[in-house]
């Protein structure tokens, strides 16, 4: 069981904060300026978070599919949820690409909530994933 939990948090470490890397860099940006706008919603605001969680999501799936578990239902149950939010994140942030190009962004404020709760989904549901590819490595 130790291992299992040093593995994931491996994967959190190295796998999820380094990919909010650029996030956390901007809004250190964004805090230095003199009168900084609303930092969650000028970092968060145009989507970028939901492609992080797509790219999580995805690593997650590939663990699951490329394992045997021996437990199938949660491993339905993991994998369902990230397929879910990967098919939310990749959906929500080309919709929300468009409409910016087209010059009618989406409210920033929703974005900003709604890809927070996607990427918590999908932390969740991938750290799950995380977890019953490594319970079946053994490692």
């Amino acid at each position: 069981m130790v291992q299992i939990l040093r593995k994931f948090l491996r994967w959190f470490m190295f796998g999820v904060l380094v990919a909010l890397a650029p996030l956390f860099i901007t809004g250190v940006i964004l805090v230095a300026k003199d009168n900084p706008p609303p930092i969650l919603l000028t970092v968060l605001g145009s989507g970028q978070l939901l492609l992080i969680s797509t790219a999580i999501a995805a690593d997650a799936i590939g663990d699951l599919v490329c394992a045997s578990i021996e437990s199938a239902t949660l491993g339905i149950v993991a994998g369902g949820g990230c397929i879910l939010a990967l098919m939310c994140g990749a959906l929500w942030y080309a919709a929300n690409s468009a409409m910016l190009e087209l010059g009618k962004p989406g409210r920033a404020s929703t974005v900003t909530k709604g890809s927070l709760i996607i990427f918590l989904f999908t932390i969740i549901s991938a750290g799950a994933c995380k977890m019953l590819t490594q319970e079946q490595k053994g490692e």
